[in-house]
């Protein structure tokens, strides 16, 4: 019994000794296992691209008459913005366009104006028909700004005897950095005008009481840049001396012709003005100022006292 005892024991320890041999021996597997690992360069290369975007693509310009040259032409202030929204590179600005055109009329491109900042009337550069660089920079976009933007603004001029009209035009954006373009259309009303100018100045000389002076006075009626054909009316204030003594304006006439004689018909009245069916025809962009003749003529009342008068005659054209 001793002996069997024995061998139990001698099997129990063989066996632990076994079990701990296997599991050391699993432990020193584990602990022999390796992880490897290795590096992968990647490589990309970001272009250089810029994109352009305009705030609009019409500008339409106030109601403006022909002769709307200088100081009355439109402001250089008909402002568009444009943008690169998510580009990398800066760029410049190109700017073209062509002539304002209604029907068969048309007036040059050179009339529209631009700007890189608001301007008054009749400044700015002229537009061209070739494309031409207007040192307007739009900075490149970044991260922290992914949106440049940078303005241009446009004026317009109409030349006189520009005809009524509706005028429409195509203004052309580009950039140095790529081919894109934006369009604008351009539109300006022109409405239908008369101007006048007149002599600031007649003189009939020296008269005498009871004495008639030709209706042979010439006053040019002139209209420097209209469009349209006016008709002249006429009106008059009295005579006046550097004293108190007057007389009617009644006594000083008119006519469409030179006279040999006062003829007395036409007489001027105050304070209206009278038709005189004098028409001064429109004038054109080859004739751009045209003109007709009023001849006046003077009855000095008998009596009346020494002196110098003056009399403020009006012409008014009206179209």
């Amino acid at each position: 019994m001793f002996n069997n005892r024995k061998s139990q024991h001698i099997a129990v320890i063989t066996g632990v000794l076994l079990a701990v041999v296997l599991v050391a021996s699993v432990l020193i597997v584990r602990q022999s296992s390796a992880t490897s690992s290795g590096n992968v360069v990647a490589n990309v290369v970001v272009g250089s691209v810029c994109y352009m975007g305009v705030s609009n693509t019409a500008i339409t310009f106030e109601n403006l008459n022909p002769n709307s040259i200088g100081a009355l032409a439109a402001p250089t202030a008909n402002l568009i913005v444009v943008s690169d929204n998510g580009g990398n590179a800066a760029y410049n600005i190109i700017v073209s366009g062509g002539n304002m055109v209604f029907d068969s009329n048309s007036f040059f491109v050179d009339n529209t104006l631009w700007n890189p900042i608001s301007a008054g009337a009749g400044v700015g550069n002229g537009l061209t028909l070739t494309a031409v660089t207007t040192n307007i920079i739009i900075a490149a976009p970044t991260e922290s700004t992914p949106t440049t933007s940078n303005n241009i603004y446009f004026g317009l001029e109409v030349p006189a005897g520009t005809p009524q009209g509706i005028y429409t035009n195509t203004i052309t954006l580009g950039n140095t950095c790529n081919s894109d373009t934006n369009a604008i259309t351009e539109t300006e009303n022109v409405q239908p005008y008369c101007y006048i100018s007149v002599p600031s100045t007649i003189t009939f000389g020296t008269m005498n009481p009871a004495s008639a002076h030709n209706t042979n006075v010439l006053v040019l009626d002139t209209d420097p840049g209209g469009n349209v054909n006016a008709n002249a009316y006429v009106g008059a204030a009295n005579w006046i001396s550097t004293g108190s003594a007057n007389f009617l304006a009644s006594n000083t006439d008119w006519n469409a012709a030179t006279q040999s004689s006062f003829l007395g018909t036409n007489v001027l009245l105050y304070p209206s003005v009278a038709d005189t069916a004098i028409t001064v025809i429109a004038p054109t962009q080859a004739t751009p100022a045209t003109t007709n003749n009023i001849y006046f003529g003077l009855y000095v009342p008998q009596g009346t006292t020494a002196g110098t008068y003056t009399q403020n005659i009006v012409i008014e054209n009206s179209c």
